[in-house]
């Protein structure tokens, strides 16, 4: 990247600076304690002076102008050779806070993502009771409407035959209250029979309707709970979880185990606002492994809501995952692909 090699040259001008000021310094020593060694060496030092004369101005990429000419003697030498500073308008700013922003930037990578399933569920009892036995184990793969665990159901059994033999019951009265009906209406055509018994005979009909009716309610929801000891995967996916064992009791509404759907998965990463942009919804982005490989998808989803103390938006990728090569939890990079 451009900015790292401006680092890298920026570096090696400052310790070359160094390094020459304390060989001037060592020299002029040398010559103090002993003259003719200094005389001796005078030559290689003006082949030194000379080199910096010959970078006398270089300017690198960001505008940082180095200027150097050789001089009659060492002290001479040693202060034509300078680094001229930028100008305010020039400087650049390289606290580590700032490469790690300027590293992010030009390469739109995000860290700390994560592998989320494509969809989850905690699948609770809907009737209590004891949990018989359970058809799966954790880790297994379960199609959609295969039933994972048994409740007991002995109990509901049988208040199924107690519903139903209620129907039976109030299905005979209802054609009794009709056939006394019929009865009553020709005992009233013939004057036999008072109005005021025959309302009252038509009423015990409607009673015994509605009655009836309540029966059939109770009947359906005997069956419906017999069937609801049956606890059945809404999705395929994997058992991911089970919080109760069998022999355990259960109670209505209380979680029984988890599924998780990998088939599809999303990558989900806290994305910082200068970013955004290149991830908005439809943009294709690359999920990367720790081991470096590259998976593709597409942005699925953004939460609107950016989070005041970080800055960032939880973007949702999903990609596919036939071949389950992510796993669940699994962490690594964003990148967005051009």
């Amino acid at each position: 990247m451009p900015l790292r090699g401006f680092l890298v040259f920026f570096v090696a001008v400052l310790l070359t600076i160094l390094y020459s000021e304390q060989s001037c310094t060592a020299g002029e020593a040398k010559e103090y304690l002993s003259p003719s060694a200094s005389q001796e060496s005078q030559s290689d030092k003006t082949q030194n002076y000379a080199f910096k004369a010959s970078a006398q101005q270089k300017v690198d990429p960001n505008g940082l102008t180095i200027t150097g000419s050789a001089g009659s003697d060492e002290k001479e030498g040693a202060e034509s050779l300078k680094l001229e500073p930028v100008t305010p308008m020039q400087q650049l700013d390289i606290s580590p806070d700032f490469l790690d922003k300027t590293l992010q930037s030009d390469s739109h990578k995000i860290e700390a993502t994560i592998i989320n399933p494509f969809r989850s569920a905690v699948i609770a009892a809907e009737v209590s009771g004891i949990i018989e036995h359970y058809s799966f184990e954790v880790g297994d793969h379960v199609a959609v409407g295969a039933t994972i665990a048994e409740i007991s159901r002995k109990r509901y059994g049988l208040a199924v035959e107690k519903a139903q033999q209620a129907l039976d019951a109030l299905r005979i009265a209802l054609k009794r209250a009709q056939k006394d009906r019929e009865i009553k209406q020709k005992l009233v055509s013939m004057d036999a029979s008072s109005v005021q018994e025959l309302l009252r005979t038509e009423a015990e009909v409607e009673i015994t309707e509605a009655r009836l009716h309540e029966a059939e309610i109770a009947l359906k929801q005997a069956l419906l709970d017999l069937d609801l000891c049956q606890v059945r995967a809404p999705f395929s996916g994997y058992l991911a979880v089970r919080y109760k064992e069998p022999f355990e009791a259960v109670g209505p509404l209380e979680k029984m185990f988890a599924l998780v759907d990998s088939s599809k998965v999303f990558a989900v990463a806290y994305v910082p606002e200068n970013l955004m942009p290149f991830f908005k919804k439809g943009n294709k982005a690359a999920f990367i492994d720790s081991a470096g490989k590259q998976f593709i998808g597409k942005v699925d989803k953004i939460e609107p809501i950016i989070d005041p103390k970080t800055g960032t938006q939880k973007v949702y990728v999903l990609m596919d995952n036939a071949e389950e090569q992510l796993g669940i939890g699994m962490s690594g990079s964003l990148e967005s692909v051009q």
